[in-house]
């Protein structure tokens, strides 16, 4: 007899609490990346409506807080959440709307 076929598996970002339950789009966006008074550039590598992840980035550390500045000198608010490597994971301080300045500017650049 035949064992019931398993479903496949959900991709982690739907089922681990605490991890984000919003798909990300993919961006190409360089950005000002401010914190403790000083700044770097970055690259935006994806964003949603709570957060972004950044390529790029040195010697940011999990609750930093951190001002992003788009090249148009929009800017968001949010804390560093994780950072390995050259990425980091950026949460706003609060949700953006899609009528954000800075969604509006990042959906022109979603690749």
């Amino acid at each position: 007899m035949l064992e019931p076929a398993e479903p496949p598996p959900m991709p982690q970002e739907l089922t681990t609490p605490g991890r984000r339950r919003l798909g990300r789009t993919p961006a190409k966006a360089q950005v000002l990346v401010h914190c403790r008074g000083r700044f770097q550039r970055a690259r935006i590598a994806n964003y949603s409506p709570v957060g972004l992840q950044l390529e790029g980035t040195f010697g940011l550390i999990e609750t930093d807080r951190v001002l992003i500045e788009l090249a148009s000198g929009v800017q968001m608010a949010g804390r560093v959440e994780w950072s390995l490597g050259g990425r980091t994971g950026v949460a706003f301080s609060e949700p953006l709307a899609p009528s954000h300045p800075a969604m509006v500017e990042l959906a022109c650049k979603a690749t």
